[in-house]
C-alpha cells in the first residue's frame, strides 16, 4: 500500500471518528475519492471501512464516490482486477478476505466493489457531491493553475459538512482558501471543513437556469437564456413528461439527467434542477449497484436494436462514418487523474 503511514492514520484515527458520527447520522459515511486514477485509493479506503466495520458493514450506507477525468482509467477501476504484483505487499489474510484470484490477476470482491460508485468527472467544469464526510484528493492540486486550485477547494468545501476531512498530497496546501478549512494534521495535510455554509459552488458547474446540456464544446454560459425567453418547445416538453404519473428519467451514456418529471423526483428524492448531473449519485434511494445494472443493461439492449436497423446495416457495408457521437471522447481543458497507488 503506497503511502501506508497516511492510510494507516485514517484507519486508527480519521474513520473511527467518522463511523461514530455515522451512528447518529442514519448510518450514512459518504467519502469522495477525487481523481482516483485506476481505483487503488478508493478500493483501499473501502477495504478500511469494510474492516472497521465488520459484521456492521451491511447495517451503514456506505458511499464512496470514486472519480477521474480519464474514461478509460474509470473503465478499468470498474473492473477491479489488478496484477498480482499490485497486491504483494498486501499481507495474505486481506488478500483472501477482499480478493479473488482470476487468471493469474486478483480482483476485487464484489462486496467491497458494491461500496463505490466510479464515475467521470472534471473538477474545473462539473458539479461535486453534496454531503460528505470526508475527501480524499492527492497530487491532483499541484497540476492546477492557483484559479483552479481555489475553485477546486471551493467545491470541496460545498461538498463536506461541517466537521468532514479534506486529505491533499504532500505537496499541496489549502492556501488559496484556508477559510474554510482548519488543519488536523499537517503531516498527513489532512483538514477540517469550518466555516460558513456555502451554498452553491462558483463557476458554471451549477447555472441558475440550464434547461438541458449544452453542446460539447461550448460553454454552457454561452447558451444560457432568462427563463421567460426559454424556446416554447422546452416547456412543452416539461408539459408532456408532468402528465405521467410514473416517474421519468432521460439520461445520456454519461448517466447524466437530460430530462426528469416531478414524479421521478418525488419518488427518488432529487431536488433543484438536477439536468446534467449524475443520476446515479443524485438518486440516493435506490441501491446503486442495481441502477447501474439496469442503466447498462438498457444501454446495451437499446444499442442492439440500433445494430439491427436497415440504416446501421447500410452503414456497416459501406464502412464507419467519420465521426459518431456516441463515441467522441470526452474533451476537457483540466485534468482531475491522479497517478498515484494506495496498496
Amino acid at each position: 500500500m503506497r503511502d501506508p503511514d497516511l492510510f494507516a492514520h485514517l484507519r486508527d484515527v480519521i474513520l473511527p471518528g467518522l463511523i461514530a458520527h455515522a451512528r447518529s447520522d442514519n448510518k450514512a459515511l459518504r467519502i469522495w475519492s477525487a481523481g482516483c486514477a485506476t481505483g487503488e485509493e478508493p478500493y483501499s479506503l473501502a477495504i478500511l471501512v469494510s474492516e472497521l466495520l465488520g459484521d456492521e458493514l451491511d447495517a451503514f450506507n456506505v458511499r464512496i464516490f470514486s472519480t477521474d477525468v480519464d474514461s478509460e482509467a474509470i473503465a478499468f477501476a470498474r473492473r477491479g482486477i489488478y496484477a498480482a504484483s499490485a497486491v504483494e505487499d498486501l499481507p495474505p489474510d486481506l488478500v483472501e478476505r477482499y480478493f479473488v484470484a482470476v487468471d493469474g490477476q486478483y480482483q476485487v470482491k464484489k462486496r467491497i466493489r458494491s461500496l463505490t460508485v466510479f464515475g467521470e468527472h472534471d473538477l474545473g467544469q462539473r458539479a461535486p457531491f453534496p454531503h460528505l464526510d470526508l475527501v480524499v484528493c492527492r497530487n491532483v492540486l499541484i497540476y492546477f493553475t492557483s484559479d483552479l486550485q481555489r475553485r477546486t477547494l471551493h467545491l470541496f468545501a460545498f461538498s463536506l459538512r461541517e466537521g468532514g476531512y479534506l486529505v491533499l498530497g504532500k505537496a499541496e496546501t489549502t492556501s488559496p482558501l484556508s477559510e474554510y478549512f482548519v488543519p488536523n494534521d499537517i503531516h498527513y495535510k489532512i483538514y477540517v471543513r469550518r466555516g460558513e455554509r456555502i451554498l452553491i459552488p462558483p463557476g458554471p458547474s451549477l447555472p441558475p437556469v440550464l434547461p438541458r446540456r449544452a453542446p460539447r464544446g461550448k460553454s454552457p454560459l454561452m447558451n444560457m437564456r432568462p427563463l421567460r425567453e426559454q424556446p416554447r418547445a422546452r416547456l412543452s416538453i416539461d408539459l408532456l413528461l408532468s402528465g405521467f404519473r410514473q416517474g421519468i428519467v432521460v439520461i445520456d451514456s454519461r448517466y447524466d439527467i437530460l430530462e426528469i418529471n416531478f414524479a421521478a423526483r418525488r419518488l427518488l428524492g432529487i431536488h433543484g434542477t438536477a439536468l446534467g448531473q449524475d443520476f446515479v449519485h443524485l438518486a440516493q434511494v435506490i441501491p446503486h449497484r442495481p441502477l447501474l445494472d439496469a442503466i447498462d443493461a438498457a444501454f446495451r439492449a437499446r444499442r442492439g436494436t440500433r445494430s439491427r436497423s436497415p440504416l446501421t446495416r447500410r452503414r456497416k457495408a459501406s464502412g464507419p462514418p467519420s465521426s459518431s457521437p456516441a463515441s467522441c471522447p470526452r474533451s476537457s481543458s483540466t485534468r482531475a487523474s491522479s497517478p498515484s497507488r494506495c496498496w
